[in-house]
């Protein structure tokens, strides 16, 4: 299933005599599925079965692994205003997200329940009601910008009633690939894994 602005550039490619593959990322099972997918319409379909197995076998090994836990109460954060040096504007992962799946294989209990909400917008207020035990802030637009980093996690730092904060366990994680739904998601679960239990040990390179 392609989004709006998608199927609009399909379209136009497909008019343009280009052959366009649709595939659907939007949870795991589609990712791999679209490994399979692409393999095929390549001329590739060994590699991409290769491909495919690793990846799913990276997924067992930190599911299985991290089923008997710690669990904590966890909460992914996909953006945020740090103007000013304060937090405000939080927008979090919830449940029925791809972020809340990778979430939830990685073995953490997402803080926002239920996937009514894809992502809710929450305040100071409702991160400390909250209480998530540790976040994972992916904000890759810090990458290349020290100082707006350096203000990101001093605005964290304010937040001293979140356990997260109290604690010294909130991840800023700057690689933008955590963000975009395709086969590097497994490196994503590894990095969850490791937020919430610091004895994990990776998975792959």
């Amino acid at each position: 299933v392609l989004e709006v602005a998608n199927a609009e550039a399909a379209e136009g490619l497909r008019r343009l005599g280009l052959p366009v593959l649709a595939v659907e990322h939007r949870d795991v099972t589609g990712i791999l599925a679209s490994v399979t997918l692409a393999g095929e319409a390549c001329g590739v379909p060994v590699r991409a079965a290769a491909l495919r197995d690793s990846l799913e076998a990276r997924v067992a090994a930190v599911h299985n692994a991290r089923a008997d836990g710690p669990h904590p109460r966890a909460l992914v954060v996909v953006g945020r205003d740090a103007t000013g040096g304060v937090l405000r504007d939080v927008y979090a992962a919830g449940g029925g997200t791809f972020l809340g799946e990778l979430l939830a294989l990685a073995g953490g209990r997402n803080a926002i329940e239920g996937d009514a909400l894809r992502y809710p917008l929450l305040s100071q207020e409702g991160l400390v009601r909250l209480a998530p035990e540790v976040v994972v802030d992916l904000a890759p637009e810090c990458a290349d910008d020290p100082q707006r980093l350096a203000g990101l996690r001093a605005a964290w730092n304010l937040l001293r009633d979140v356990p997260a904060v109290r604690d010294g366990r909130v991840l800023i994680l700057l690689d933008d690939a955590a963000l975009i739904p395709g086969p590097r998601f497994v490196e994503t679960l590894d990095l969850l894994a490791e937020a919430l239990d610091p004895t994990w040990t990776r998975t792959g390179p």
